[in-house]
């Protein structure tokens, strides 16, 4: 039983394994909550982590979820650009000699998440 802290009863239920199940009464119960929409096969590979189209397919067909079928799955530009192998830059023909000598440095920011002294920027230095 659920009551609310003046003692009004809101819900009755049966006890079953140590789990109470309510059933909500008939006339509350909103029939949109049944509706769906059929989302295409690549919203469901980005809700399931960018996996491959056949695990994405696997976990629909087992679950009884049906989708939108479009033979030709859209390259998914995110994992394209996981999956490039190819260096932005050629190899370098000359190195320095000594320390200090060539410095690259690499600036990532503004983060929406600020750090422990409310920085916003990130700055890398490599020491050729």
């Amino acid at each position: 039983m659920v009551q609310d802290y003046s003692g009004n009863v809101l819900h009755k239920g049966h006890s079953k394994d140590g789990l109470y199940c309510v059933s909500p009464p008939l006339q509350q119960v909103v029939s949109s909550a049944f509706v769906g929409i059929r989302v295409s096969i690549t919203d469901w590979h980005r809700r399931l982590g960018h996996a491959s189209f056949r695990a994405v397919n696997h976990v629909l067909n087992s679950n009884k979820i049906s989708v939108e079928v479009n033979k030709r799955h859209s390259v998914c530009p995110d994992c394209e650009m996981a999956k490039s192998h190819n260096l932005p830059f050629a190899n370098s023909v000359n190195h320095a000699t000594r320390p200090l000598e060539l410095i690259f440095s690499d600036v990532w920011g503004p983060s929406a998440v600020t750090s422990t002294y409310n920085s916003r920027y990130y700055v890398c230095f490599l020491d050729d």
